[in-house]
This record gives structure tokens, C-alpha cells and sequence, in this order.
């Protein structure tokens, strides 16, 4: 065995706390990051809570007599109806292709990327059955934008939106909407 100065044995001494402080600061900043992003990804601000408290994707679409004979139309229903949104959406796109101004088919488009997480969307598609005034879809419309935008984090736009909705649980909604 070598005989060790007295400040090689100082130096490893010092080499070896540097390598364990070295260490801890790599782990505690890796576990920092980690949690942080965590946080950030399942974090939910209050109106994104009251927007999970209120919105069930419906369980079924039903398909009018008028729809019953469109096969696309038929077939996003199906797909919708067995929670597969995402393969909903492109028949609705095709739908949406033939027909436009379809407010039925933006209905349910939007009504399909709600339920699938993509409110955005679900607002663009939903916004366009407000211009037919006449739309059976109208009141459900009003309501679900307000969702959206409640999802979206857009108070002020969600609380316009549920003002149009004669249901009375609207209130209780827009009562706990956080300005």
C-alpha cells in the first residue's frame, strides 16, 4: 500500500463530497422538473373543474328520420355512440364536406371534439349552429359553448354564452364561474 499525503487524502476527501453534492443537485433538480410538469399537466384551474363537474358526453347520439338514410352520417353516430371520437370526427369532417352549413352535423362535431378533449374545436364547430336561429340545437348549443369556454379558460366568454340558456341550473353554473 502507497503511504497518501496528507492533501491527496484532503483532495479525495473534497472529490468525493464534490461527486455526492454533484449527485443530490442532478436527482433533486431531475425530481424538481418531474414534479413541476406534473403539476402543470394535471393541474386544473377552477373553471376547468365546474366545466368537468357539468359536462357528460352524451351516451347516445339519436339519429333523425331525414339522417337515418345519410350512411356517413349514420356511421359517425355509430362511432360516436361507441366512444370512438376520434374516428367520429373524420366521418363528421366527410359529413361536413357534402354538407357545409349542416347545423345538425356541427352540432355533433362539436359535441365529438368536446368529448374528446379538444375544446377548440368543439367551440368552432359549435358556434356555427348559432347562425341558424331556428336550430333545434340552438338552447344545447349556448350551453355546451359555455362549457367549452368554461374548459377553454375563458370566463367572461362562457358566462355571455350561458346567459342564452333558459335552463335554470345555468345560474348555479355561472354563480361559481371564477372571473
Amino acid at each position: 500500500m502507497s503511504h497518501l499525503t496528507q492533501a491527496e487524502i484532503n483532495y479525495r476527501r473534497i472529490e468525493r463530497v464534490t461527486n455526492l453534492y454533484t449527485r443530490f443537485t442532478i436527482i433533486f433538480s431531475a425530481l424538481l422538473l418531474i414534479g413541476y410538469t406534473l403539476y402543470w399537466v394535471f393541474h386544473k384551474t377552477k373553471n376547468q373543474k365546474l366545466f368537468y363537474n357539468h359536462f357528460v358526453p352524451q351516451t347516445a347520439l339519436i339519429i333523425s328520420e331525414k339522417d337515418k338514410n345519410d350512411k356517413l352520417f349514420s356511421k359517425a353516430v355509430l362511432l360516436y355512440n361507441n366512444k370512438q371520437y376520434e374516428e367520429a370526427i373524420e366521418k363528421w369532417k366527410e359529413a361536413l364536406v357534402k354538407k357545409p352549413k349542416n347545423d345538425t352535423i356541427h352540432y355533433f362535431l362539436g359535441m365529438t371534439y368536446l368529448a374528446f378533449d379538444k375544446e377548440n374545436d368543439a367551440i368552432f364547430h359549435l358556434n356555427k349552429v348559432l347562425i341558424n336561429s331556428n336550430s333545434v340545437y340552438l338552447q344545447d348549443a349556448y350551453y355546451y359553448l359555455g362549457l367549452a369556454n368554461l374548459k377553454a379558460n375563458n370566463p367572461l366568454v362562457a358566462d355571455k354564452y350561458l346567459s342564452f340558456v333558459t335552463n335554470r341550473e345555468v345560474k348555479t353554473i355561472q354563480d361559481k364561474i371564477n372571473f
